[in-house]
């Protein structure tokens, strides 16, 4: 599904997200993945959200409770993420791998600290070794490969 020059648009897109503003309707952990898949196939999985005019965390995880539907029901803000990223993932025909296997450009679910103790589920790029989620702050925050929980 690549393209031949995949890994120079990756670069492009990782390169122009590293100085991207944190935003829940523009530039969050559903998005960076998506935006990542659409540079290097011309597929836009996160297409049903491109034009989200979420403010917070609650609008955006509205926005999910929406999208997910009835299979909503009852899950937290972490298991609505995983949810959400394997629907996406499902319509647009990615498979899941083991999450050691994940390569560069790979779709990842991570565990992130974010403070204290806490940890949540965030959408993240594999770069090789390491996997790119935005920052709070903006920006890309690298996290070990050894975070994934799925591919």
């Amino acid at each position: 599904m690549r393209g031949e020059d995949w890994a120079q648009r990756l670069d492009a897109f990782i390169e122009k997200a590293s100085r991207t503003d944190f935003s829940w309707a523009r530039f969050n952990c559903c998005l960076l993945p998506a935006g990542a898949v659409l540079a290097m196939t011309g597929i836009d999985p996160a297409q049903p959200f491109r034009n989200a005019s979420w403010k917070t965390r609650r609008g955006a995880f509205a926005g999910l409770r929406r999208f997910l539907g009835p299979a909503a029901k009852g899950l937290d803000m972490d298991a609505m993420v995983e949810a959400v990223a394997s629907k996406l993932c499902a319509e647009s025909g990615f498979a899941e791998i083991e999450p050691l296997y994940a390569q560069r450009g790979d779709v990842c679910l991570m565990a992130v600290p974010v403070g204290g103790s806490r940890i949540e589920a965030a959408l993240g790029v594999c770069l090789g070794s390491r996997v790119a989620v935005p920052g709070n702050e903006g920006g890309l925050v690298e996290l070990p490969i050894t975070a994934v929980r799925r591919a």
